[in-house]
């Protein structure tokens, strides 16, 4: 916490830069949440095309979190952010469908050297339970060096709405739906905390991350 008590949001520099700059979903989700009178933490993001700027990484140095979204499949720019992430979160529907492509993309990226503890596997349009506990028992039997991390976001017609309103699932979901959603996202906030283990900076466990995860 600050000297004032407050959350240490203003501590934790963050830019969020959304790479497919063809279909700009994040970005076009952050303009749609700036036009929402609802929501009061607005989020800037950035458009960048990795491949017209020679595949550089922008520089870091100004941020304590960067958050790249990637395009769903494995090219260059994709591998590139990927080497240099120091968390790599996969998102993926719960079916066979959905999961043979994530698993493709997944050796690929350990083929490339990236270590399994930088990879974090998180399901998303998960319909129930069983269809969560499918999922994790699928990629448990594909011997996959990764499984899901605890939690899921949910399918609903209500995230769906908020989506195309700039809302996130802990601002629009149900109790059981936010519940799920938030066993997720402590599992990639803890995650992110041992990283700053290096620095020390940021005090990632008064960090508003409620607001940061929107």
């Amino acid at each position: 916490m600050s000297e004032s008590g407050s959350p240490c949001v203003v501590s934790a520099a963050q830019r969020r830069l959304d790479t497919d700059h063809l279909q700009r979903s994040v970005y076009e989700w952050s303009q749609a949440r700036d036009r929402n009178p609802e929501v009061e933490t607005k989020v800037k993001v950035e458009v960048v095309n990795l491949q017209e700027d020679g595949f550089h990484i922008p520089d870091s140095k100004d941020a304590d979190v960067i958050v790249y979204d990637c395009p769903g499949w494995s090219d260059e720019s994709t591998l590139l952010a990927a080497q240099q992430a120091d968390l790599i979160v996969l998102p993926t529907g719960p079916t066979v469908k959905d999961m043979k492509p994530l698993l493709r993309l997944l050796y690929e990226l350990l083929a490339e050297g990236v270590k399994p503890d930088r990879i974090a596997v998180v399901l998303f349009r998960v319909h129930s339970k069983k269809e969560e506990q499918d999922a994790r028992d699928y990629m448990t039997t594909d011997h996959s060096e990764i499984v899901p991390v605890p939690g899921y976001i949910a399918d609903s017609s209500a995230i769906s709405r908020a989506d195309s309103v700039g809302a996130s699932v802990l601002e629009f979901g149900t109790d059981i739906q936010c519940e799920a959603a938030a066993n997720a996202i402590e599992e990639l906030i803890d995650r992110i905390g041992r990283f700053d283990e290096r620095s020390g900076e940021v005090d990632w466990k008064s960090f508003d991350w409620e607001r940061a995860a929107s």
